[in-house]
């Protein structure tokens, strides 16, 4: 079973870390998994993140907080199985929040994981 990243089909077992783009894109670090089986997986970690608004990106410095992770909808590639939905859930702008991603081909050649394109973004 595994997790993938946001570089196409390289899937990892129990991954410390999920980065989900470049330039100012949100990623998670430290992640330490509390389950992981043939259904769905749990982890925590801290999520980093860019104050919205801010430009350029280089520039910007990253926020954390804290993050819980849950993968789930198992799905197939090349006899090799992995986790297709991911849940996150964190606090933000006083309140708990989950975001929900898909990993796919979301109009392009390479995978990756989609989430809605509202704030907070991940």
């Amino acid at each position: 079973m595994y997790a993938a990243h946001n570089d196409g089909w390289h899937a990892y077992v129990k991954p410390g870390y999920f980065i989900f783009g470049m330039g100012g894109a949100p990623f998670f670090s430290g992640l330490r998994w509390t389950s992981w089986n043939g259904t769905s997986a749990w982890a925590t970690g801290k999520l980093w993140t860019q104050k919205p608004g801010c430009s350029p990106s280089y520039k910007c410095a990253y926020y954390s907080r804290w993050v819980g992770v849950y993968l789930n909808t198992i799905r197939w590639h090349h006899g090799v199985r992995y986790y297709a939905r991911m849940a996150v859930k964190f606090y933000w702008a006083g309140k708990w929040r989950w975001q929900v991603g898909w990993f796919g081909y979301h109009g392009g050649t390479v995978p990756n994981w989609a989430f809605p394109a509202v704030p907070p973004y991940l």
